[in-house]
């Protein structure tokens, strides 16, 4: 069987590439490794080929799981955290992510639990910051009932539910003092009670951490434990800011621009040139995170 445009999904009039400035006419570009995207970006093209290819199958298949864009980017700087990706992922190994917002350390994260063999085990992520320290300990270790003050049931804790998985531990920064102790015993033992109980679990977790401070900087002020630092800093990833990486900015504004117009119904098809000299140029702050929310916007105002 051969795979046409019309099979994936090629001849709807959203697909091909996107622009941001009034266009000239979408030209699908082809070679060089590019294609035309589908509606959607790269989601739409893999959705494509899932629903040609599963009917081909001599037996009955299994549920797929979601489709899932990973880390976008063909720079020598995102390369090489690809690389390390790549060599760290299939470990029990725990991993510190380093980077400024936005650059896109929970892609990694995820990069590295779907590369592993806890791929088949759920991928929990734990926002930190967004937890007070009394409700934390609780989230990450469960309870028992009556443990505390409207604790009516046992509840099960992130890290039971990332058996087998990978727990993300994103802005490990922010945790406090006391829970600092208590994720350094389970570190150290891969052991814990759940809050109000007896009983140890020994959960089977791979452990992925994510900061955005330099945690050894903070160690010397003494605002992070030294030992836990040590036990987090096993191997340490570090994701570059988007202005070191230029080169990855066409990239993603052609993926960032198809969704766009996807979820807006638009048929915004390319970038105009001087548009994308003015997108390269920026230094962006907000690194990845803001380069997507300025072309969700500057396709919503496409005309």
């Amino acid at each position: 069987p051969v795979l046409d445009r019309g099979a994936l999904g090629l001849d709807h009039p959203l697909s091909g590439l996107v622009q941001l400035a009034h266009p000239p006419q979408a030209v699908p570009r082809f070679g060089r490794g590019r294609s035309e995207l589908t509606p959607g970006g790269l989601e739409g093209l893999l959705e494509g080929c899932e629903r040609v290819l599963v009917p081909l199958l001599p037996g009955p298949v299994e549920a797929l799981p979601p489709v899932r864009v990973g880390i976008v980017g063909v720079s020598r700087e995102i390369q090489e955290v690809m690389e390390q990706i790549a060599i760290v992922a299939d470990t029990h190994s725990t991993v510190l992510i380093t980077g400024e917002s936005g650059t896109g350390k929970e892609l990694v994260a995820r990069a590295l639990h779907d590369q592993s063999s806890h791929a088949g085990g759920q991928f929990v992520k734990v926002s930190c910051p967004s937890l007070p320290e009394t409700l934390l300990e609780a989230e990450l270790f469960g309870h028992e009932k009556g443990a505390f003050t409207g604790a009516h049931r046992r509840k099960i804790g992130r890290f039971e539910l990332a058996h087998e998985g990978t727990i993300f531990l994103d802005e490990i920064g922010d945790i406090s003092p006391v829970v600092q102790v208590k994720l350094l015993r389970v570190l150290q033992e891969h052991a814990f009670e759940r809050v109000g109980g007896t009983t140890v679990i020994e959960p089977h977790t791979r452990v992925v951490c994510a900061t955005r401070f330099d945690l050894k900087q903070m160690v010397d002020e003494g605002r992070f434990r030294e030992d836990l630092y040590y036990r987090l800093n096993v191997v340490m990833l570090e994701v570059p800011p988007l202005r070191d990486r230029p080169d990855d900015i066409p990239f993603l504004v052609e993926h960032f621009m198809a969704r766009a117009s996807f979820n807006q119904g638009k048929q915004v098809r390319e970038i105009a040139p001087s548009c994308l000299r003015l997108l390269k140029a920026y230094g962006w702050p907000g690194n990845v995170r803001q380069l997507e929310n300025t072309v969700e916007r500057a396709v919503m105002f496409c005309q």
